[in-house]
């Protein structure tokens, strides 16, 4: 019982922290307002990953247009050196 307790306020706290970060990287993300935003909303997703499929789906979609993205610019950056044959 105890230990069953103990689970659910660990899971409720780690929702509440989740959806707080959510909210204040929001926030952040709003123009001309400083802050790592974006970096929250991330950190946010990744919170709430492990309680919500729908935080994990966003998540994964984010971090494969993230290496899409870097992949991209990879292929296309001019100093990188060609080594053809």
């Amino acid at each position: 019982m105890i230990r069953a307790t103990g689970y659910l306020i660990w899971r409720l706290l780690r929702i509440m922290t989740g959806f707080i970060l959510l909210i204040a990287g929001l926030i952040l993300s709003i123009p001309l307002v400083p802050g790592p935003g974006f970096l929250l909303v991330i950190l946010a997703l990744g919170v709430l990953s492990f309680d919500f499929q729908w935080a994990e789906r966003i998540r994964l979609y984010l971090h494969n247009k993230w290496h899409e993205l870097r992949n991209r610019q990879s292929n296309t950056d001019p100093t990188r050196e060609n080594h053809h044959g």
